[in-house]
């Protein structure tokens, strides 16, 4: 999936076609195959047609991410979600992350927390690497290479890339952004599933990388640490 990294593009148009049984069966089997960041951590991935304030995107189909709410829910809903969404990508359908949409009903589930639409797209699936609108690498790291250039293409709420990533050595000490008013109510949990997103891009151009919480990381200003990637 790694190749998807550099020319997905976050689709709001699509056809009005059903998926097969077959089709709906196989992502079904992905969603019980992506990796978490944390195991530990409980969630639910459920298929759906129908929710709720979508801002104007409507899909054939939804992702609703239910989970525990438990330290680093947020990311590792984003860490799964976004290897669903370049899955997605792989077999020819496009998707969106939908940080307003709602269950369309009530479920005994645990926390709901987001959506994905998706669908056969009505519009180009991908876009070339001229087309992404993004900040310069500088802005979002002390360093320069292939795995951070893939958090830097990680799509993120109102574009905000509220991240930042410090290499030292074989370590990448991974941080939030802290962002002030309005910006900060903008994008409410949406900052800890896109922190997640992006620690998807990275793990997936990364060879064996593990992560882990530790003390002995860099103080970075206006930055929360999260957790540190050993590459």
């Amino acid at each position: 999936m790694k190749e998807y990294i550099y020319k997905r593009k976050a689709v709001r148009s699509f056809k009005e076609e059903t998926l097969s049984e077959r089709e709906i069966q196989e992502i079904s089997n992905y969603l019980k195959k992506a990796k978490p960041l944390f195991p530990s951590i409980k969630y639910q991935v459920v298929i759906t047609e129908k929710i709720k304030n979508s801002f104007n995107v409507k899909a054939p189909y939804y992702l609703l991410f239910y989970s525990e709410s438990e330290d680093g829910y947020l990311e590792n809903l984003g860490f799964v979600g976004q290897q669903i969404c370049l899955y997605l990508n792989s077999i020819g359908f496009g998707n969106v992350w939908l940080g307003g949409g709602k269950p369309k009903e009530k479920s005994d589930n645990s926390n709901y927390v987001i959506c994905v639409g998706f669908g056969k797209p009505a519009e180009d699936l991908f876009r070339t690497s001229e087309d992404f609108k993004r900040k310069d690498i500088k802005v979002i790291s002390n360093k320069d290479n292939e795995i951070i250039e893939a958090a830097r293409l990680a799509p993120s709420a109102i574009n905000a890339q509220d991240w930042f990533f410090y290499q030292d050595d074989n370590l990448i000490h991974c941080y939030h952004r802290k962002a002030d008013f309005p910006l900060n109510t903008l994008l409410g949990h949406m900052s800890g599933v896109d922190l997640g997103i992006a620690l998807c891009h990275m793990f997936l151009v990364s060879k064996n990388a593990t992560f882990e919480k530790t003390t002995s990381y860099p103080q970075i200003k206006n930055c929360v640490y999260f957790i540190t990637m050993k590459i």
